[in-house]
């Protein structure tokens, strides 16, 4: 656009070649089916996914799918180029994704948020869900995790059983090549409910960031999840996204998780961070004129955001005028709080390089690399050039 104030650096100083992807969506190439080897038999057989059974897969509503939201992009919601040589969904082959996203971009490690975990709130059943988890973490780390040392994985776990998510964290918690415990989104419980206080202890025993991704919401049995009801259009589906994370951040400081779990972290990505400004402002002001009611909480709100919460870059806002988004980055902390994440291979992908255009020069190094290094408590994982990064100690029982 003509109109759009662009900074243009004399050079474009982009970290070195350990900066990290905060959010890449690694995808099964044949949906559910993918997940059969990690399933037990009789879970497979359930699941219509047993030799035995599969006479009648083809056939309408003889098979379990994993939740969807029930809106759509009418271009898709995946980069067509993105789609590996020899066909299947983009982001479904890591070989592929190594050369696309890792080796072009000079990437240090890409988080990986797995695809097929994102919604795995939608289940009513939630052992199903819980099943389900476990081969997700079992595919990444047979299927991702050994292809190139760069993939570091979230810990997927099945979120309406608390006690059976956090036995999955002892399963991995120890394992450096996990850097993170993913929740999917359940509809009524936002993360400050003490639902979730024994996911919390695991992971803060482990010294595990607790990260949230949108995609859950619509999902399954999951409600819209958005102020007002539920949105007509994709477009404002995806608008939206900003609302369900505002939602938990205010939830998690006025249950006073941050002051319960004091070593626990959580990322909240894929959500903007525009909002955080409005958020902490408003916490801020209710909180001194309502501390009564809350006493747990010791502090103003935005300390223990700026101490405990990071946001991921994508999408990257396109004001009109670049001087207004370094103002508003200003005021959020971004030094401290933002990540960068491409989003990869859905259709609104950030390009590092251009994403690294639009902040200024002065957080670049803590977007790509101081910030994502301490949060996920990363550290250079071998000598060769193709060296990746994983987390530094585990804290919890081996």
């Amino acid at each position: 656009m003509s109109t759009t104030e662009v900074s243009a650096p004399t050079t474009l100083e982009l970290p070195s070649s350990w900066g990290v992807d905060s959010d890449v969506h690694p995808n099964a190439k044949d949906g559910i089916r993918s997940l059969r080897p990690y399933l037990p038999k009789a879970w497979a057989r359930r699941l219509n996914l047993d030799s035995r059974t599969t006479w009648g897969r083809t056939i309408n509503g003889n098979e379990i799918n994993l939740p969807q939201a029930h809106y759509a992009n009418t271009k898709g919601t995946m980069r067509p180029d993105a789609i590996p040589p020899d066909g299947g969904p983009p982001g479904s082959d890591p070989e592929y994704m190594v050369t696309d996203l890792l080796d072009r971009n000079d990437l240090g490690a890409a988080v990986l948020s797995p695809g097929p975990g994102l919604q795995l709130g939608g289940f009513a059943d939630a052992d199903l869900a819980a099943v389900l988890a476990t081969a997700i973490n079992e595919w990444q780390a047979s299927e991702w995790l050994p292809v190139d040392p760069r993939f570091v994985g979230s810990i997927v776990v099945g979120p309406r059983d608390p006690l059976k998510a956090a036995k999955e964290i002892e399963r991995w918690g120890a394992d450096p090549r996990f850097v993170a415990v993913y929740i999917p989104s359940i509809d009524g419980c936002t993360l400050g409910k003490r639902h979730y206080y024994p996911i919390y202890e695991a992971a803060e025993a482990y010294g595990l960031p607790i990260s949230t991704h949108p995609g859950g919401e619509s999902a399954g049995i999951n409600g819209s999840m958005f102020a007002g009801g539920a949105p007509s259009y994709y477009f404002e589906y995806h608008t939206m996204f900003s609302q369900p994370s505002q939602s938990n951040l205010v939830s998690l400081v006025a249950e006073g998780v941050f002051e319960r779990f004091p070593g626990l972290n959580f990322v909240m990505i894929e959500s903007g961070y525009a909002w955080l400004l409005e958020i902490m402002w408003r916490m801020d002001q209710k909180w001194k004129a309502t501390r009564d009611e809350i006493p747990w909480v010791k502090r103003p709100p935005s300390e223990y955001v700026v101490e405990r919460v990071r946001v991921t870059s994508q999408p990257m806002y396109e004001p009109r005028r670049a001087s207004q988004l370094e103002k508003m980055l200003e005021l959020i902390h971004a030094d401290k709080l933002l990540m960068f994440s491409s989003d990869y291979p859905h259709w609104d992908t950030d390009d590092p390089v251009k994403a690294a255009e639009r902040v200024p020069l002065a957080i670049r190094d803590s977007m790509f690399r101081t910030n994502p290094w301490s949060f996920f408590n990363l550290k250079q994982a071998g000598t060769t050039t193709r060296a990746g990064l994983v987390r530094a100690s585990t804290t919890g029982r081996a």
